[in-house]
């Protein structure tokens, strides 16, 4: 049946044979789509286990088509495959995760056609994926009951959405749990990725690096930790050791007084740092730990009389805090350039001290 506005061709072809035992004996062939139908009571496994089939009376388990919708990003598929049957309180078949389940490895977002499963549609791990395993040569039969899931491990809230279509037999004139579910809760559920952007900013992971005396300075996503940076990245500078030191370029389109705001990141291994623009210091050091990744907010770094061209940020590492994991890294989000109108009473000496504040 057709329930979208434009109408379809669809070309049909079947074959047939003649029973050779009575229809009775037969199962019938079931394919249903639904979302969260049929979650688990149990508060522990209601945690994680998200399932795929749940049934009553004989049959056999034939496979599943999974729709993920992960619009923040990040490796979504480390949830088992667990199988009861008949009843079992534990399962009989528990996996290695759900990336070993449909047949690959590596969170790998390549698009692949085998025989028994597949990955049909990829954005990167971020945003739609359609993953299909067949169960044709092991095939679960079940004599009372049957529950397949897959280990979950983001909530809907974050959020990660599944939809599955499961394929199975039952035996006839048995009762089938999953009714039809209406257009409007098979659509829409999804919506665009949002990625939200500070208006004006130089994005940390988008500046020159200019030099640095040790470490390893590159872009990494935080999609993972929520929607607190812009363009959910900052530039991450990691293997580094106090004193070592990390210049960056500051482009100035045109001469003026402008003020300086950065917004970086804080988590339990990060170091002290001490900010420095054009060999002059921004305030005193700033301790980026924190028990959690999260961001700094946005810090007001002073007034500076700014040329036209090329000026240049420098991190320091100083320290780390006696609580932090001693790794000092370094997370930069973005830097920000106000220009502002500027009084006749206030000397540029006094502009380019101006302190920061945190």
């Amino acid at each position: 049946i057709n329930e979208g506005a434009k109408a379809r061709t669809l070309d049909l072809s079947g074959t047939f044979a003649p029973l050779r035992q009575p229809i009775a004996q037969l199962g019938r062939f079931h394919a249903k789509w639904h979302r969260d139908a049929f979650l688990p009571q149990d508060a522990a496994r209601a945690k994680i286990d998200w399932t795929m089939l749940k049934t009553q009376g004989r049959g056999r388990f034939c496979g599943v088509m999974l729709h993920v919708w992960n619009p923040r990003g990040s490796w979504w598929g480390e949830g088992d495959e667990k199988f009861f049957v008949d009843g079992e309180k534990f399962p009989s078949t528990i996996g290695t995760g759900s990336e070993d389940y449909f047949g690959y490895a590596w969170c790998n977002p390549t698009l692949f056609q085998n025989a028994y499963h597949n990955q049909t549609i990829s954005m990167n791990n971020r945003g739609h994926i359609s993953v299909n395993r067949w169960h044709i040569t092991d095939n679960i039969p079940f004599q009372e009951s049957f529950e397949g899931a897959i280990e979950k491990y983001y909530a809907n809230a974050r959020p990660t959405l599944y939809a599955a279509t499961v394929y199975w037999y039952q035996a006839a004139g048995q009762s089938d749990p999953y009714t039809a579910v209406p257009l409007d809760q098979r659509t829409g559920y999804w919506g665009p990725i949002q990625v939200t952007k500070v208006k004006g900013a130089i994005e940390g992971e988008d500046m020159k690096i200019l030099g640095r005396t040790g470490g390893n300075p590159s872009p990494q996503d935080l999609s993972l930790f929520g929607d607190g940076w812009s363009s959910e990245s900052h530039l991450w500078w990691i293997e580094t050791k106090p004193g070592d030191t990390l210049d960056l370029a500051i482009p100035v389109e045109r001469a003026g007084t402008y003020r300086l705001k950065m917004q970086l990141t804080k988590a339990v291994d990060y170091g002290i740092v001490q900010l420095s623009l054009d060999g002059k210091k921004l305030g005193g050091p700033i301790d980026l730990y924190n028990n959690g990744v999260v961001p700094t907010g946005v810090l007001d770094m002073g007034m500076h009389e700014l040329t036209k061209g090329r000026h240049v940020l420098r991190v320091e590492i100083v320290g780390a805090n006696e609580k932090a994991v001693k790794n000092y890294m370094f997370g930069l989000d973005y830097i920000k350039l106000e220009e502002a109108a500027v009084s006749g009473f206030f000397s540029p000496a006094i502009l380019a001290t101006g302190s920061p504040t945190r």
